[in-house]
This record gives structure tokens, C-alpha cells and sequence, in this order.
């Protein structure tokens, strides 16, 4: 027995129809992934270049620092490196405030794939910061010391902070970096 055409005459074309909007969908959703995973990859590199902007300009600090001709002198007198004084103020001083009033700049340039270099929002800075002794918890100040028959004072220890601020070429995304040294 056979089944009269008639009735078949359009299915057909809503087979071929939904197939098409199938397809349309699946081509739709693909190319929203792949503009997803574009824009991923480019804030990775975006972060990516932030903190190693971040980096050099914490190396910068650790250069003045360690190239201070007296580690004694170095934070005396100088109205760009703030003084803390106290555990609070070391465990609760807000870094962007510091940067912004004391922060030194850095001269920092990456470069692309082509060796072209990239323009930054703005350059990486840093501030350092000296910690008083009183700010450092259970710290006891070293005691002279007898080499031979004269007593010499020993000479105590320095510490620092470093904020360190690096950003990225569209000036979007921002590292911040704390570093803790003594001398």
C-alpha cells in the first residue's frame, strides 16, 4: 500500500529548515567562544605585562636601596619615603594612598612579537617605605660585640616596604606588588 504524496509535499522543506537553524546555531554559539577566548587571551597579556611592569619598578626600589651609600642615612630627611612607625600602620597602610602621594615613576618599555614597543597607560611605579624598629614585632635590636680586645657596636638591621605598581597597555588592568626587605 502506498502513502499518497500529497500529505508530504512540505515536509521536506521544514526538515531542510530546522537542520539550517541547527547549523546557524551551532556556527553562532562557535564564533561567541572564540571572540570569548580572543578577549581572555588578551587580558592574560594585559595582566601579564601590568606585573611585570610591577616587577621592574620593585627591582628599581631594591637598586636605590641596596646602592644607598649609607643604609643609616637613607630614609632620614627625605619626604618621599614615608616613615612607619608602628605594627598598625605597617599592617594597615592602604598602598594606592601611598603611591599616589609618593610615588617615583619608572622607565619601562615591552616590546611585541614585531620588536615594536608597546605604549603603556602609564608607567609603573613604586614608593619605599622605612619601618621604624618599633614596628616590628618581638624584634630586639642587636648587642655589641668584643672582636679582640675592643668592643664595637653592632649594626642593626634596616627594614623596608615596597609598593610596586605596574599597569597594562590600556591602562585597564593594574598589579600591585608588596615586598618586605631588611638590610
Amino acid at each position: 500500500m502506498s502513502v499518497p504524496s500529497h500529505n508530504q509535499s512540505g515536509m521536506a522543506l521544514l526538515v531542510t529548515l530546522v537542520l539550517i537553524a541547527l547549523m546557524s546555531l551551532l556556527a553562532f554559539s562557535g564564533s561567541e567562544n572564540t571572540r570569548l577566548q580572543q578577549r581572555l587571551a588578551s587580558n592574560d597579556q594585559a595582566a601579564q605585562i601590568a606585573f611585570q611592569a610591577a616587577e621592574a619598578a620593585l627591582k628599581e626600589a631594591v637598586d636605590q636601596i641596596t646602592s644607598a651609600p649609607q643604609m643609616a642615612s637613607f630614609c632620614k630627611g627625605n619626604a618621599d619615603r614615608p616613615t612607619i612607625d608602628s605594627l598598625q600602620a605597617l599592617n594597615t597602610d592602604d598602598a594606592l594612598q601611598v603611591l599616589a602621594t609618593h610615588g617615583a615613576a619608572v622607565a619601562f618599555r615591552v616590546g611585541d612579537a614585531n620588536g615594536e614597543h608597546l605604549t603603556l597607560s602609564a608607567q609603573p611605579r613604586y614608593v619605599i617605605s622605612c619601618v621604624d624598629e618599633d614596628a616590628i614585632e618581638d624584634y630586639t635590636p642587636p648587642q655589641s660585640m668584643v672582636e679582640g680586645k675592643n668592643e664595637s657596636a653592632a649594626d642593626g638591621y634596616h627594614f623596608f616596604r615596597i609598593y610596586a605598581q605596574g599597569f597594562g597597555p590600556q591602562g585597564k588592568i593594574s598589579r600591585l606588588i608588596e615586598a618586605r626587605y631588611v638590610f
